[in-house]
């Protein structure tokens, strides 16, 4: 198996940081970084990444259980690719680049040779913590079989002992304990600090001239504290003037509309519904207005054809027969209209009776004299 790329999309610190293996042709890579810059982080994902999520996740601080995220791209000895994306679940957690896609965790440990995860942990995925542990049982058991079974077991091709004494020199050259060495680089960097520890302390103000300061500063404050309430004060007296400033026109328009208001003060005040009122009476004089031009019209007229007649002479004598006939006129001319009507109405009856003779065995309408009722019997019927 070769590991070409490692994604840290959402786990422990880190969000969206990816490692790249595969540029170059190298057999091995080397991952350095300061303390806590996420280096055993890094190494436990791609343990986690390979084997699962536990249900008891550490590294869950910065992102919530379901949005912890490992990716990663795998070769195995024929060169075949697996790209992959590792999601906290109890099943299926193994998905494709899409995030979607489910892929079975089979496929991946055909790829790290079917080796378990406790096997991959001892031999490939040691940490500080457990170097520091197998260094404590070397140095403990004093034999050569301790140092060769943590070798084995860590996959260390050289002797231990060797790579003590290789430590030993790495670590002199970066610190001794003696007050006087300086050619360390730890030891160089702590003069160094020594150094600027005391730069920043002379450039520090001393606690007399810090107190005489913090008096100063406590004065200037209270003297601040007493100008801010002066000039509140003194805004709120020039938005008092300001406002007073603008309603000199209004207060002199005021006093003229006083003085009007002064000269009407007798006059009785309106009714309710006094507007509606006069908006109707204003209505109604302007219908009379147009009404009465109109009989002025009318009698205008009436005047210029009353002088158009001629009276006949002699005729004035006959004024109060003129007048009956002029009455009797409009009986005539409603009797006329009525004619017809009542002529119908003398047929229907005249059909009417003859119906009614016929089945008496009476004889014809035009023989009727006899038919006609005397008055006794009249009354006789009456009673």
């Amino acid at each position: 198996m070769k590991i070409l790329r490692l994604d840290l999309l959402a786990f422990g610190p880190f969000t969206g940081q990816t490692l790249c293996f595969d540029e170059g042709n190298h057999g091995l890579h080397l991952v350095y970084g300061p303390n806590e810059a996420g280096k055993t982080s890094s190494l436990r994902a791609l343990r986690q990444f390979l084997y699962g999520i536990p249900h008891q996740s550490q590294d869950n601080f910065i992102h919530a259980n379901n949005r912890l995220r490992i990716g990663g791209l795998l070769a195995d000895k024929s060169g075949a690719r697996l790209e992959a994306i590792r999601r906290k679940g109890r099943a299926n957690t193994l998905r494709g680049e899409d995030d979607s896609s489910i892929i079975d965790d089979s496929r991946l440990l055909e790829i790290v040779g079917q080796m378990p995860e406790q096997v991959f942990s001892t031999r490939f995925a040691i940490g500080y913590s457990e170097l520091q542990k197998g260094g404590k049982m070397i140095l403990e058991s004093e034999g050569e079989l301790g140092e060769i079974l943590f070798s084995a077991s860590a996959g260390f091709a050289t002797n231990l002992r060797r790579v003590q004494q290789s430590l030993a020199q790495d670590m002199d050259e970066l610190f001794k304990p003696s007050a006087t060495a300086s050619k360390p680089r730890i030891n160089s960097a702590l003069n160094e600090l020594t150094a600027a520890r005391k730069q920043t302390t002379s450039l520090q103000a001393k606690s007399a001239n810090w107190l005489q300061l913090d008096q100063s500063l406590e004065t200037a404050s209270s003297e601040l504290t007493t100008r801010q309430q002066t000039l509140l004060s003194t805004r709120a007296r020039h938005h008092r003037l300001e406002r007073g400033k603008r309603s000199l026109p209004l207060i002199a328009s005021r006093d003229v509309l006083l003085e009007e208001l002064a000269t009407v003060i007798e006059t009785p005040l309106l009714p309710e519904g006094f507007s509606e009122k006069r908006s109707e009476c204003i209505s109604k004089r302007e219908g009379l207005v147009g009404a009465m031009k109109t009989a002025k019209d009318s009698i205008k007229r009436l005047e210029e054809a009353a002088q158009q007649i001629v009276i006949v002479p002699g005729i004035l004598e006959h004024q109060s027969r003129i007048k009956e006939l002029y009455a009797e006129l409009a009986v005539i001319r409603k009797a006329t209209k009525d004619r017809p009507k009542r002529e119908a109405e003398l047929d229907n009856a005249k059909t009417n009776a003859e119906t009614i003779l016929k089945g008496l065995g009476r004889a014809p309408l035009l023989q009727t004299e006899g038919l006609q009722l005397t008055k006794k019997q009249k009354q006789r019927i009456q009673s």
